[in-house]
């Protein structure tokens, strides 16, 4: 599903919103029955005319927070995870934990305390060479990868916000 094979001998990537998509699906079904709600390009300021850009997350998780009384009570307050993704392709991989996720909609939409930063690498050979797997073969690789991210989320961590990333292999399968 990640993969665009139209083009047998040269397999590209799909866009981001596929592997958004995928984590979507694989939430929704891990997390069914729990009071979780999973949505996807949640708007989170209108954009128009005269007005600043609009702002959308790629995927947007709330639930209830269970209450000290029991299981079964709620409090009423509600946790809720942005969780913006990335293809390893683009331009601000390295910088888009910072910018879009925490500057952009976390701060945008102040309910939302915490966040993960997913980027899928989709580095391997039988990607066709095109400038994107270009820009993906400069970042030295998916554990350099992680690591400076992991570090961005942690110095991001601070008054009451938490930040992770995750480096998702999505890299084709060896046939």
């Amino acid at each position: 599903n990640l993969w665009d094979y139209s083009d047998k001998a040269h397999p590209v990537p799909r866009d981001e919103g596929h592997l958004a998509d995928d984590i979507a699906r694989h939430l929704k079904r891990d997390l069914q029955g729990r009071g979780i709600a999973i949505g996807c390009e949640l708007v989170v300021r209108r954009g128009g005319k005269g007005r600043a850009p609009g702002l959308r997350t790629d995927i947007y998780v709330t639930a209830i927070v269970a209450s000290s009384r029991g299981r079964d009570q709620t409090d009423g307050e509600l946790a809720t995870v942005v969780i913006e993704v990335k293809g390893s392709w683009h331009d601000e991989v390295d910088s888009a934990i910072r910018t879009q996720l925490v500057e952009g909609y976390m701060r945008e939409y102040a309910d939302s305390r915490h966040g993960l930063y997913v980027v899928g690498d989709f580095t391997c050979d039988a990607w066709a060479e095109t400038e994107g797997k270009k820009r993906s073969l400069r970042l030295g690789g998916r554990e350099a990868l992680a690591h400076r991210l992991e570090a961005q989320a942690v110095e991001l961590s601070r008054d009451g916000i938490r930040v992770r990333a995750v480096v998702l292999d999505t890299s084709m399968p060896a046939t």
